[in-house]
């Protein structure tokens, strides 16, 4: 994928999710290239993870269609998006 639709679709994403949760300045995307696809990665509080997904997936999903519209439309081709939360204890600690 281009850098200009690396950025173009990041920032789109970002606009997003930050209007979606309760802690915007906590919301982070990471574009990571893959073989075939791209992936975006949004990082946000613990407690907005939920916002993001919504119920059943549908927020998650409704973003996930919108975001891969726009790239679509603009000749990108399509990628995959995956939440998170920013602090998340890694496999096997205690916290």
């Amino acid at each position: 994928m281009p850098d200009t639709a690396k950025t173009a679709l990041r920032e789109l994403l970002i606009g997003i999710v930050r209007s979606l949760v309760e802690r915007p300045d906590e919301v982070a995307v990471e574009v990571v290239e893959g073989v075939n696809q791209s992936t975006l990665h949004v990082r946000s509080h613990p407690a907005d993870v939920r916002l993001l997904i919504g119920e059943r997936g549908r927020t998650a999903d409704a973003i996930r269609v919108v975001v891969n519209a726009s790239a679509v439309k603009r000749g990108f081709g399509r990628f995959s998006i995956e939440f998170a939360q920013t602090n998340a204890a890694s496999p096997g600690s205690t916290d």
